[in-house]
């Protein structure tokens, strides 16, 4: 069996960063994160502060995703700019987190010399997806008689 490897751009190498603000800048192709909806030309900006071991990882993504209109069943691509805001921290070595730890959802733990951001920037995608999507808030449809779309003429069906 073939392994799978994540592109470099997914990983941030913590002994390559310097105390402070360190800024990253990239482009990649978004494959890997397995969206059906996403389009390629992923642009990840992102500026992570080091604070001894702790791990402060700001920015924003900028994507497009080609979603189906709920309305007139029309695909389209809209446009996103996220952002990110996260803290690494290093995994307790007893195994236990504090209670501030487990319940902010922007704190993640790290273990190694690298954190893997894949499972980050996947999330932010998949919350920004609409749960009804719409090519336009003015989107009249389709006609539920005859299938035709409304936006591009009337259909002449006699709907009370």
């Amino acid at each position: 069996m073939e392994e799978i490897k994540i592109p470099k751009e997914y990983f941030i190498n913590i002994e390559g960063l310097r105390e402070g603000v360190n800024e990253f800048k990239y482009t990649t192709d978004g494959l890997y994160l397995e969206i059906s909806e996403l389009q390629k030309g992923i642009e990840i900006q992102l500026k992570v502060t080091k604070i001894g071991k702790r791990l402060i990882v700001r920015g924003k993504i900028i994507f497009n995703l080609e979603l189906e209109c709920a309305r007139c069943l029309k695909k389209y691509v809209l446009n996103f700019t996220e952002s990110i805001n996260s803290v690494f921290l290093p995994n307790n070595p007893s195994g236990i987190k504090t209670e501030e730890e487990t319940e902010d959802p922007d704190v993640n733990f790290y273990t190694g010399k690298t954190i893997n951001i894949v499972q980050l920037i996947r999330d932010i995608i998949l919350l920004s997806i609409p749960i009804k999507p719409l090519c336009d808030d003015s989107c009249k449809g389709i006609c539920l008689l005859c299938g035709k779309n409304l936006n591009e003429a009337d259909c002449g069906c006699r709907r009370e």
